[in-house]
């Protein structure tokens, strides 16, 4: 297993099968010159092949690439056949020895620029821009740290007091349509439907008319504390608050 820097590991994921082919064919000469002299060159060749093809596919290309964490207080090993969720649309990665952490995602070809540790938390990053959004994470929920549990609680309370507030938006947004509606009906009624009752006439010509009433009574208080009994002026003012007061109840 090839333990390399976080900086250069996906560099090394991608000579890695130019590296096992070369290392397959340097292997295979030597074999085959043996096993030639041994048992013959058609037994020798078959037998070359065939050990060739196991070492290539089933040893050296499945390999896994081993980096460490870079915090100082953590350094643990992380092996790149760790299934992991892809950090642009949540993809889930499970055939690892194509598609690890350090090369690109399956799904949509997102090719993350960090990954969080496993066993701590910390971002590991393969870039040397250091971008902090869009890793990897580690696919087996039993092995989140613990900051990434709290990141995610702390994002669902935020996505569900949003919807709350929404729907509080919402809320308030219908009940001024419901007013808006309610004046709108009530002005484009039908005429019949606006008759009054009679009850309703005489209640508000009475309501009317009290008021008027008190209204002319607290003028002519004022006439007769102004004017003096048989003053004509005084009979005049009485006169057209009484016209008044016949005006008011046509």
């Amino acid at each position: 297993m090839l333990t390399c820097n976080p900086l250069t590991a996906r560099q090394w994921f991608k000579l890695r099968e130019p590296v096992n082919w070369a290392v397959t064919a340097i292997l295979f000469v030597p074999v085959f010159v043996v096993l030639m002299y041994l048992v013959g060159a058609f037994l020798a060749g078959v037998i070359s092949i065939a050990a060739a093809f196991c070492l290539f596919f089933f040893l050296l290309q499945n390999r896994a690439i081993r980096i460490a964490c870079s915090n100082e207080r953590c350094g643990k090993d992380i092996e790149t056949n760790t299934p992991w969720i892809c950090g642009n649309k949540g993809c889930r990665n499970d055939h690892v020895d194509q598609f690890p952490f350090i090369y690109k995602c399956e799904v949509c070809g997102y090719y993350p620029k960090a990954y969080e540790c496993h066993h701590c938390g910390q971002l590991i990053f393969f870039t040397s821009d250091h971008q902090k959004s869009g890793y990897a994470v580690c696919a087996n929920e039993s092995f989140k740290p613990r900051k990434a549990k709290k990141r995610e609680k702390h994002q669902d309370a935020v996505v569900e007091r949003k919807e709350k507030i929404e729907l509080k938006g919402l809320s308030v947004q219908e009940a001024e349509l419901e007013v808006q509606l309610k004046k709108h009906e009530d002005a484009i009624k039908p005429l019949s439907l606006k008759v009054k009752t009679p009850e309703q006439e005489l209640e508000e010509f009475m309501s009317k008319s009290v008021g008027d009433e008190e209204a002319a009574e607290k003028w002519r208080e004022l006439v007769n504390k102004k004017y003096v009994e048989g003053d004509p002026e005084r009979e005049k003012r009485h006169s057209l608050i009484d016209d008044w007061v016949r005006r008011r109840l046509k």
